[in-house]
């Protein structure tokens, strides 16, 4: 069962006043255990300064527990503690300026006259308008029992040995380092008390991070260049805040590529831990932007590597590689001679491995197709700065095919520093072959531009070798072993 089917919220205090027989306080409880009849355990939330719900100052409530068997989910060992920290119900706390950690456990006296009893303080200002914050203690009549207000019913305080009474409303509880979860159950007749642990609010800070000398302008026309503030979020309750979940902010003309926690970008952004001190600094997060709307990121995910080479054709899309990717779980699929390569691919560097390359729709090749991994190369396509590691194509074909490896034909593409290598796992391991295909095909058929075991002709089409080709295209480069193998 829910918690709210648990916890029956606040019994109306004002109801219990009614007997009231004192001009300022009164003794003992009457009838109080008659109201409450029916619920077992008892939690008195002490809000320290915060406010509960907006609309009151009353800053102390009392949460009463029923553990009827005859509800859904009852434990026989008690209900779990409702923790009052969001505005999903109509008992949630705020403080002006703060931000709420949680409900702990107060502080006990360890020893003398007060020893295991809950310290409560008491904040005042003196004539010289100096603030003092002393130690408070419940006043109790002649028996022992609690002394109450007229009011609200109750516990007034005073200092030790002063006649004064101060309202339970402007005391506070001194939160201990224990901290109270769901996981603590309220049991029958159990009473216990929470405080509320507060600390001044923190602003997690966005600032944008892009290439100089670019602006760019939100859905609100607010500008925005490398190093403007793009937001202020709250760092909310806990010890911990997490921005990577926070949807970034949308800038017409640019993409948002990732955030980091250094204006290097070298830290990628995570969980961020509450600065430490009682006045911190706000923590700060990069968000990174590039120049141009509709780039697809590419980080550690396969499918958007997938995606990339099925989407070679339009001119439309750019890619830009942020993570090393292992393709190793996917099938990526050929181009054909019919298809025309004008994408933008930014590699920055990194590595697309364990490259596994077919034939779409069921890995059957058409006789008298050809295929390969870009196909045919438009001057529009761009690449710069990508290594592919291990390529592995395998084929199977129902007659004469062609294949050519890398790409049918080049024209006068901008292509920048394409590396195709061996993938090492390891300083110890062997280096894989840098491509290797594998073409399985009826005898009687054979790989058109492989005829009487030529294997020079096989990465790129348009060419009198590969040798002399890549000699030529100073912007592509092959390391180690490229091995075609046909199988009847």
């Amino acid at each position: 069962m829910t918690k709210k089917l648990k916890v029956y919220l606040l019994i109306v205090l004002a109801a219990i006043c009614a007997a009231c027989v004192f001009a300022g306080c009164r003794v003992g409880r009457p009838g109080r255990e008659e109201l409450l009849a029916g619920y077992k355990g008892q939690v008195t939330y002490y809000s320290n300064g915060g406010f509960f719900n907006k609309s009151t100052t009353i800053t102390v409530r009392d949460v009463y527990f029923r553990n009827d068997p005859n509800m859904e989910g009852y434990n026989v060992n008690g209900v779990p503690f409702f923790d009052v920290t969001g505005t999903t119900t109509s008992l949630y706390v705020e403080r002006e300026g703060y931000d709420l950690l949680g409900w702990y456990v107060p502080e006990v006296y360890t020893d003398g006259v007060h020893a295991g009893q809950t310290r409560y303080t008491y904040t005042y200002e003196d004539n010289a308008k100096v603030e003092h914050t002393v130690d408070v203690f419940p006043i109790l009549d002649e028996n022992g029992r609690q002394v109450t207000d007229k009011q609200y019913d109750r516990p007034l305080f005073a200092r030790e040995n002063v006649d004064e009474q101060i309202e339970e409303k402007d005391v506070r509880v001194v939160p201990s380092d224990i901290r109270i979860t769901s996981d603590r159950l309220i049991a029958d007749d159990d009473k216990l008390i929470v405080c509320a642990r507060w600390v001044p609010s923190l602003k997690v800070i966005y600032k944008l991070v892009c290439e100089e000398g670019k602006t760019y302008y939100d859905a609100s026309g607010n500008e925005y260049s490398n190093g403007s503030t793009l937001r202020q979020d709250e760092f909310g309750s806990g010890n911990v805040s997490s921005p990577s979940a926070r949807a970034p902010i949308v800038l017409n003309g640019a993409t948002f590529v990732r955030s980091y926690l250094d204006e290097d970008m070298q830290t990628v952004v995570g969980p961020i831990n509450r600065p430490e001190g009682d006045e911190p600094e706000a923590p700060v997060v990069y968000a990174h932007y590039i120049d141009g709307d509709g780039w697809t990121i590419i980080d550690n995910d396969s499918s958007k590597v997938s995606s990339m080479f099925s989407g070679l054709t339009k001119a439309t899309n750019k890619y830009y590689v942020i993570e090393d990717v292992d393709c190793s779980t996917r099938t990526l699929s050929l181009s054909s001679a019919f298809d025309t390569a004008r994408a933008t691919i930014v590699g920055n560097g990194h590595r697309l491995y364990n490259l596994n390359f077919g034939v779409a729709g069921g890995n059957v090749a058409t006789q008298g197709m050809s295929y390969s991994i870009f196909g045919n190369i438009d001057d529009s396509f761009s690449l710069s700065n990508l290594k592919l590691e291990n390529i592995n194509i395998s084929i199977r074909a129902r007659g004469n095919i062609s294949l050519y490896a890398v790409a049918h034909s080049i024209g006068n593409a901008k292509i920048t520093g394409l590396e195709i290598s061996g993938y090492r796992q390891s300083d110890d391991a062997e280096e894989t072959a840098a491509i290797t295909a594998k073409v399985t095909m009826p005898e009687a058929n054979y790989v058109i531009n492989a005829q009487n075991g030529n294997r020079d002709t096989w990465l790129f089409g348009g060419t009198t070798n590969d040798s002399e080709f890549l000699a030529g295209l100073t912007g592509i480069k092959i390391t180690g072993v490229t091995t075609l193998t046909i199988e009847n």
